[in-house]
């Protein structure tokens, strides 16, 4: 990922703050007998320290331990939390429980957190002992004497967190029948109802309308089960045909060959279910539009941070800033009025701390016009810059079209945490004009190469610089290390 958004750098250096005033201590006139009374008093105090020297030092060398270990635990469970509901699609049999299971990013253990849930559509969880900043992976786990008959997709997602959607498909355990000699009529199957909303974005020429098909997991053809909807934004669809805790395929087909939305799995029954559609139609002439939407912002967030927005249209390389002074608040809006309809677009947000990018969200793609898009920033608490001297860059030769230049770094494999890393170069201190690349290596513990594209100019002055995250999903990265100059001859 390439992008020329504007890179800001505060440096904030800490005072030191002065010595306290005042007198010296010294005296003259003492009386000479209160000199030696108080001689003989520290005489005295002095011996019984040395007798009990080896003790205090021993007590006091015991009590740093243990308020270190006390430190060490306050701020793994540091007071935050991770909240949300459960999607539970499917009937599930009496007796079923979920269990909410968490692990921090990077491990590989889940342990349980929450447990004794009742899995009810909607129902709400929380988890009140997560450390502040930290990411986590987390899902919901619904199981029945013991067996497992559903699991969701793994979360990721920084503390602290509202408003977390867990989905869960249900698959109960197949019931053994009865023993018996003489056979019975067939059971009826069922029946129940899947539904849900759609998503649509881009131009809709009108008279368009949705098919919504649907198979059972495991076929291979597609059915139509509703036909004939108005292509309306938000519009709802429902089945009422489908059978319990069967699992099905739905997708929605958009007439004119506009557009097919994803294929989602869901078990009967199932609410919420929302199909998007991105349209490829074309306006008959072009209309400047809108594209809107929320951010979902997790984590510790600094007083003073702030939210920029970026898009470019789909295809090219570099995001443009459309939006700045974004309140740093989760679920705050964020809207472009200056979109092209028919368009497709990607959008970006990111957070800055401290005057620095310290998190960016997904990158969302979108035909325009849009409403609803939800971005989504995990702000893990920003670890410390990686040093400047795990960092070099050499030229290359000059093909014709410029330089290219060779960055290493992580030398020495300096960072062994590392999962993710972000690298730019500019033509000014902390400046990404020319390289702002997210990095994620299959070997990001060991040291890491970049060549840049033979574009840099002949004594040029440029500047390099990056950092690195302990995550590989939440786009939460270090502070930057310090921009190294170089110039290519």
């Amino acid at each position: 990922m390439e992008n020329n958004l504007p890179t800001q750098n505060t440096v904030s250096t800490p005072t030191t703050p002065p010595a306290p005033t005042g007198s010296n201590n010294s005296s003259t006139g003492i009386p000479k007998v209160a000199i030696i009374g108080l001689a003989i008093a520290s005489l005295i105090v002095y011996s019984a320290l040395v007798i009990a020297g080896v003790e205090l030092f021993k007590a006091d060398k015991s009590a740093k331990n243990q308020a270190s270990v006390a430190t060490t635990q306050v701020s793994e469970t540091s007071a935050s939390s991770l909240a949300g509901t459960l999607g539970i699609d499917g009937a599930p049999p009496p007796g079923s429980v979920v269990t909410i299971m968490a692990r921090r990013s990077g491990e590989n253990t889940f342990k349980p957190v929450v447990t004794g849930i009742t899995p009810l559509d909607g129902a709400t969880w929380a988890w009140n002992d997560a450390g502040k900043g930290v990411a986590y992976e987390v899902q919901a786990q619904v199981k029945v004497n013991g067996t497992n008959i559903g699991t969701s997709p793994i979360l990721t997602v920084v503390a602290p967190a509202t408003s977390e959607v867990l989905n869960v498909n249900i698959t109960p355990p197949p019931v053994t029948p009865a023993p018996t000699t003489t056979p019975g009529p067939t059971p009826t199957p069922i029946l129940s109802s899947i539904s849900g909303t759609f998503n649509l974005n881009g131009y809709i020429p009108s008279g368009t309308t949705i098919t919504v098909q649907a198979r059972q997991v495991g076929t291979t053809s597609f059915s139509t089960i509703q036909a004939n909807l108005p292509a309306v934004d938000n519009s709802s669809w429902a089945w009422t045909n489908a059978v319990q805790n069967a699992s099905y395929e739905v997708q929605a087909v958009m007439s004119g060959s506009y557009g097919t939305s994803q294929v989602i799995t869901v078990t009967a029954p199932a609410t919420n279910e929302v199909l998007t559609i991105n349209s490829t139609a074309q306006p008959p002439a072009p209309t400047v539009t809108g594209v809107s939407g929320t951010i979902n912002l997790n984590g510790n967030i600094p007083t003073g941070s702030y939210i920029t927005l970026g898009s470019r249209v789909t295809g090219t390389t570099n995001f443009n800033q459309v939006a700045t002074n974004i309140s740093a608040t989760n679920g705050v809006a964020w809207s472009w009025n200056n979109a092209q309809a028919g368009t497709s677009y990607d959008f970006q947000a990111y957070l800055w701390v401290n005057g620095q990018p310290a998190s960016q969200s997904q990158i969302l793609t979108v035909e325009a016009p849009a409403t609803g898009e939800i971005l989504t920033i995990n702000a893990q608490t920003q670890a410390s810059a990686p040093n400047g001297n795990t960092l070099s860059v050499s030229c290359n030769s000059n093909p014709g079209n410029g330089f290219q230049a060779t960055i290493n770094f992580n030398l020495n494999n300096a960072l062994q945490n590392a999962q993710q890393y972000w690298l730019t170069v500019g033509t000014t201190g902390g400046g990404s004009q020319i390289v702002n690349n997210v990095l994620t290596p299959s070997n990001p513990s060991q040291q890491q190469s970049y060549t840049t594209s033979p574009s840099l100019s002949q004594g040029q002055t440029y500047y390099a610089q990056y950092a690195y995250s302990t995550c590989a999903n939440c786009n939460t990265f270090s502070s930057f290390s310090t921009s190294i100059p170089f110039t290519c001859n």
